[in-house]
């Protein structure tokens, strides 16, 4: 969904919405379990797929928009753990503890892989818009190093 103005408030506002509603569901359909490897299978399976799907296109860009979408993980770390409502761990040693990233990090990541997979082929993406991969010799100093340079068919040119 996009609104006037061109941006995602409204989907991510949605997907916010209903990966909270999915896991107040995995939180009363599986209140008798208490192994934490089983508890984070299913917070990331089916709770955390809805935060991750096609992000590439609605990544939350402003400061709220990625607080609300993080505030979906802050308490299923708590349930991944079995921690009370209130406990004294900070939301980053629960991130630890139970073995993920935080949500903004975990976009960036699935941005990265998203990038790799299209420059190697591996997704059907159109040519116009897959990067050109060229070599290029500059001199900085004494030494002779080769930097990458990632240009589009259509418009920008992208330099690692």
């Amino acid at each position: 969904m996009v609104t006037s103005e061109l941006n995602w408030k409204k989907q991510v506002i949605e997907q916010s919405s209903k990966a909270n509603k999915l896991l107040g569901f995995v939180r009363r359909a599986s209140r008798e379990m208490q192994n934490q490897r089983t508890r984070r299978s299913l917070c990331i399976t089916i709770v955390r797929a809805h935060l991750g799907y096609a992000t590439q296109i609605w990544t939350p860009q402003t400061i709220e928009l990625v607080k609300r979408v993080e505030r979906v993980q802050r308490p299923a770390t708590k349930y991944i753990l079995n921690l009370p409502f209130q406990c004294e761990m900070t939301y980053e040693d629960r991130l630890e503890a139970a073995n993920l990233l935080p949500v903004s990090f975990w976009h960036e990541y699935l941005d990265l892989t998203f990038f790799f997979k299209m420059t190697n082929g591996m997704v059907c993406v159109s040519k116009e818009i897959i990067p050109e991969q060229k070599l290029v010799s500059t001199r900085i100093t004494t030494s002779n190093p080769v930097t990458i340079m990632f240009r589009t068919r259509k418009c920008c040119t992208i330099t690692f």
